[in-house]
């Protein structure tokens, strides 16, 4: 919920002083710095700042004003009279908190901690209900503060306050228990601390409001104590333990849980374990590059995190990256090296048939798919030949005869070599059937076994490219397959080729049929060379637009769509049936899919004479390029590669749908 925001004449009205007046202090500099400016440029000030300014001046705070203004300054460190763990079921999120209450002569304060990062403040301020009992929340204030983000160098943090409403008549006897720190002197029947270690209280019935987001420097002027702040992934029950022993004197150091680092170096020493770096020292040196980049970019997050503030301080940091001298001295020197184009493209092949063929929980798997990752990035304008030799997983739910021609153009592993398939799943495997890019650890062997209950069939194509077939999930009408799909450029297509499709509700499965010399239909899925696949037809959008770059890429073998990038022209050419009878085509057409090659051919070669000779024209003054639909933007865009285990959209065998 947003401050209200104040102008020079509402800031006079809540004095009680003439505009004239508040604009001559203003122009002497005596009131506080505007927090912003409207769109008009105008300076605005939020109240908080306007009623500490208020309180500072010894000026009577207007009816209404908010905490902590209305509140004394103290004369003494507030006393702690509560700390518990608790977990509440607020709205069905679970929120994990460690609850503080303060006592003050005007009410409790109740300050909330959450555990988990990605607890919402509601759910979060509703933990205080579980600690404060009703008959003090009235007077009582909860304050929830966001988490802090390593690096952050702020002098002030703001934080979110709440006051609990008089509970309902029928609130849950769990949610109307005393506290625990009174139940231990009157001893409350309801108390159950064994109970909320293990289940979540309901408190979803628990009236709370917002009551606004005041400073930390003014909350600890009325509490007479700084207020503990966390960087995420830090504040565990432990941590806030070992945190209050400590008080405000200083800042916790605890486990690293909130970089990359630890895993990006236990991945990196899995892999020199393996031998990475000797087989492999091209795919090494770009896995070194990157780990170095990404260490670097952390030791400056550190260095930049301030552990104080106004009103407030660090209770807990992660530990600096540390890892073993021996594993930085190979690292950093690798990173040192340049990368050489030739031998990364032979290293890139074998490197992948290596990482698909490691058991699925291999440790040192993970920074290889990562190192493979790196050099495809490195290789993809120099050598496309060699990145996108490697199929992307794709899921399709499809029906029709090209479907069941594609199914009978495959070859069908028997089921005992599928059981022993799922068994002892390769990386390749896993990936398949789980849409899981990343690596994937013991714990995530569910996945697999969810999977495998589904998968009704395993088939490899003549290529030895794998393809899954799974029954309908829920919702689903048809059978669903999940495919390694080329996007290399095709080979072998003639004149007699049809480029057929049925429709499909998640995808077209797109195949080129072409007749062979002894009789039979050779069935091959239709590329994309460089990108992914996800067809459609029969609108003007995305998909269409999607198929129409990969017959243009496979009609004129190349890797990036050869069109013009001014975004006019684009408009120009696909929106009008003369711009490009093959775009207006696909848009336009409805039911089945079924367009002889040699057609798309002389199609496709006439939008590329068109768009070579035609002049390009101007964009209008009042359209930005960011206006333009991104799927107009023809060329190939590689988005950059990190060690979070994501790769670029056209290399990874992630894609897709869940099954």
């Amino acid at each position: 919920m947003a401050e209200q925001r104040y102008t020079l004449a509402q800031i006079a009205r809540r004095v009680r002083l003439t505009e004239g007046r508040i604009r001559a202090m203003y122009g002497q500099g005596r009131l506080p710095d505007p927090d912003g400016t409207d769109p008009d440029g105008k300076p605005y000030w939020l109240e908080s700042t306007v009623d500490g300014w208020i309180r500072s001046t010894g000026r009577p705070l207007p009816d209404g004003a908010a905490w902590p203004w209305t509140w004394p300054a103290a004369t003494a460190p507030a006393r702690e009279v509560a700390r518990e763990d608790v977990l509440v079921n607020a709205h069905g999120d679970p929120a994990p908190a460690t609850v503080v209450v303060w006592d003050t002569g005007h009410g409790h304060v109740a300050y909330v901690m959450r555990h988990r990062a990605d607890t919402m403040l509601l759910p979060a301020a509703l933990t205080a209900a579980v600690v404060l009992h009703p008959a003090h929340w009235g007077p009582a204030i909860v304050l929830v503060p966001d988490h802090h983000l390593l690096g952050r160098a702020e002098e002030h943090v703001s934080i979110d306050a709440y006051r609990l409403l008089a509970p309902h008549r029928d609130l849950p006897a769990q949610t109307r228990r005393l506290p625990r720190f009174l139940a231990a002197f009157l001893g409350d029947p309801d108390d159950d601390v064994a109970q909320n270690d293990h289940e979540p209280v309901d408190v979803s019935r628990v009236r709370i409001k917002h009551i606004g987001i005041p400073h930390a420097d003014a909350i600890a002027e009325v509490l007479g104590r700084p207020l503990p702040i966390w960087i995420d992934y830090t504040c565990t029950p432990e941590n806030a333990r070992a945190s209050a022993a400590y008080g405000d004197a200083g800042t916790l150091t605890v486990p690293d849980t909130t970089t990359d680092w630890p895993a990006t170096r236990d991945r990196l020493a899995a892999a020199v374990g393996a031998g990475l770096h000797t087989r492999h020292p091209q795919a090494f040196t770009t896995l070194a590059k990157s780990v170095v980049r990404d260490l670097r970019f952390i030791e400056r997050q550190h260095e930049q995190t301030r552990e104080r503030g106004a009103g407030w301080y660090l209770a807990a940091r992660p530990a600096r990256p540390q890892w073993d001298v021996a594993l930085e001295h190979l690292t950093t020197t690798a990173a040192a090296r340049d990368v050489d184009p030739e031998a990364a493209a032979a290293e890139l092949p074998a490197l992948r048939a290596e990482e698909a063929d490691l058991p699925w929980e291999d440790p040192a798997a993970p920074a290889m798919f990562e190192a493979a990752g790196h050099l495809a990035v490195r290789l993809h304008t120099t050598h496309p030949g060699v990145v996108f030799s490697e199929p992307v997983r794709h899921h399709v739910e499809a029906t029709g005869p090209v479907t069941d021609q594609f199914i009978a153009s495959l070859t069908r592993v028997d089921d005992p070599a599928t059981r022993d398939m799922l068994t002892r799943p390769t990386r390749r495997l896993a990936r398949l059937l789980t849409r899981e890019a990343a690596a994937l650890g013991p714990g995530d062997r569910n996945l697999l076994d969810r999977a495998a209950e589904r998968l009704t069939a395993l088939y490899r194509d003549r290529d030895g490219r794998l393809v899954a077939a799974f029954a309908p999930a829920h919702g689903q009408e048809h059978a669903s397959y999940v495919i390694e799909w080329s996007t290399d450029l095709p080979a072998g297509w003639t004149d007699a080729t049809v480029i057929a499709a049925d429709p499909s509700p998640s995808g077209a499965l797109v195949v080129a049929l072409t007749p062979t010399p002894d009789g039979q239909l050779r069935t091959d899925l239709l590329p994309n060379p460089g990108d992914e696949p996800g067809y459609g037809w029969g609108y003007n959008g995305g998909s269409p637009w999607r198929l129409y770059q990969a017959l243009t890429r496979c009609a004129l073998g190349t890797w990036l769509t050869p069109l013009s990038d001014d975004p006019s022209w684009m408009m120009h050419l696909h929106d009008t049936p003369a711009g490009s009878p093959l775009y207006h085509h696909l848009v336009t057409h409805h039911g089945p899919l079924r367009m002889p090659w040699h057609q798309i051919q002389q199609w496709v070669r006439n939008d590329d004479h068109k768009t070579a000779a035609a002049p390009r024209p101007r964009p209008e003054p009042d359209l930005p390029n960011e206006a333009v639909d991104e799927a107009s933007r023809p060329p190939l865009v590689m988005p950059r590669h990190t060690m979070s285990d994501q790769r670029p959209a056209s290399l990874t065998q992630g894609t897709g749908h869940d099954l």
